[in-house]
């Protein structure tokens, strides 16, 4: 019987809560979209993890599937809802919280703090490394810049119900009225005294935020199973990074530095229609087989120089492309390649960055059975699936997660001998 939902906006969000859960023992199951039959749920799934696919909807378009899913759950008898937020605050964070609210006829406190990557709220300002967020890389992301650090005021971009900042827990009591709470949070401590507290107030039925507060929650609702992780190491690894975030750009280089070998896409091979068919684009081919042939890992990445977005855009006019679809273009083409790399026969698993090209992948090879595994790294989460007949160990990563050598530490995990 399902105890709790989990609503993301991306993949990556959903399988990075997900696995605090899975981690915690209880049965969980992903599911790739809101429309979902009740008949699909599994009859053992305690915690069901949806990716609602709304990071890059309008705020109207967001509030509505994410109403209609949650309304669906609620009626079916699901008690306990959880809106994934990004740590950043990206994404439609009030319209999606704002639709919790009224699906489930309750507030909503949400704990958009990470500690764990250096991702605090104070005073209700959004935190990180020490920046208010706006001022940070994220308030500079060329698709979504983050412009706002009062949480509030992300918040009342989407919608107009009342927001009440809590800066202290022991604050917390029995709400008169219907809002959404956000709640100060410096620590994995003061996190879990939230989360004790809110089970003891105002309740569980609908809270809020990230990877972080999810793994609170863990604590104070019981799940009995114990299961076993095995990551089975290989001896090829293709990592594909369709985010185009500083820190993304700064974990790329660190693991070139490495030795790992790097291909970096130029704007013909990311938006040209039919590239494949090109005398340079064999050339090129044999050129990705031999770096995939070679004992390293191998890193595919849409920065070929530090003016690529711009240049796409300009590439996109030249060639037909929307710049609205610029984006999707170049993520079904990393899909391709990736289709050229699984055709190559290789003993591999895949480490893929940013929610779209994970999703994209899944899409593409009609993944259903998703199974996380483990957070092998914080920020990187490794799960299964099957591709064909082919059982496939893929690590999924946020473009804004992790530290600069991430990318060479998931490999000295998962590739046969370390790379370190």
């Amino acid at each position: 019987m399902v105890k709790l939902v989990v609503v993301a906006d991306d993949f990556t969000g959903a399988l990075d809560t997900g696995i605090k859960f899975a981690e915690a023992g209880a049965q969980t199951q992903v599911i790739l979209k809101p429309d979902f039959g009740m008949e699909e749920i599994r009859p053992d799934s305690e915690v069901l993890i949806v990716d609602a696919e709304t990071r890059h909807l309008d705020g109207e378009a967001a509030y509505h599937i994410v109403y209609d899913l949650v309304r669906r759950c609620k009626n079916y008898g699901i008690k306990y809802f959880y809106k994934k937020t990004d740590s950043a605050l990206r994404g439609n964070v009030g319209s999606e919280l704002s639709a919790v609210s009224d699906a489930a006829g309750c507030s909503v406190s949400f704990v958009p703090a990470l500690p764990k990557l250096n991702r605090i709220t104070k005073d209700g300002i959004q935190y990180i490394d020490g920046v208010p967020v706006a001022d940070s890389l994220f308030g500079r992301d060329p698709f979504e810049p983050v412009t706002k650090s009062a949480v509030a005021e992300v918040i009342h971009e989407g919608t107009g119900i009342e927001v009440v900042v809590v800066k202290n827990c022991k604050q917390i009591k029995r709400a008169e009225r219907r809002a959404i709470y956000v709640y100060d949070a410096k620590s994995n401590l003061e996190m879990e005294n939230i989360a004790r507290e809110l089970k003891d107030t105002l309740g569980l039925e609908a809270t809020a935020g990230c990877a972080g507060f999810a793994d609170c929650l863990t604590k104070v609702i019981d799940f009995s199973h114990k299961r076993e992780v095995e990551i089975r190491r290989v001896k090829n690894l293709l990592i594909v990074c369709g985010s185009v975030n500083e820190i993304t750009k700064r974990q790329i280089k660190y693991a070139e530095k490495a030795g790992f070998r790097r291909i970096s896409l130029n704007v013909v091979q990311k938006l040209q229609p039919g590239y494949f068919e090109t005398e340079e684009a064999r050339s090129f081919l044999n050129d990705f087989y031999r770096k995939c042939s070679q004992g390293m890992p191998v890193i595919m990445d849409v920065f070929s120089h530090d003016d690529a977005v711009e240049e796409a855009a300009a590439y996109g006019r030249l060639v037909g492309v929307a710049e609205e679809n610029i984006r999707e273009c170049i993520v079904n083409r990393l899909g391709e390649f990736i289709d050229l790399w699984l055709g190559f026969g290789v003993d591999g698993a895949l480490s893929l960055s940013g929610g779209d090209t994970v999703y994209a992948f899944l899409q593409r090879k009609g993944c259903k059975d998703i199974r996380p595994v483990c957070e092998i790294m914080p920020g990187a989460v490794l799960f299964e699936t099957k591709v064909g007949e082919r059982t496939m160990q893929v690590v999924s990563k946020s473009g804004g997660f992790g530290n600069e050598s991430i990318f060479v530490e998931i490999a000295d995990k998962m590739m046969v001998g370390g790379v370190v």
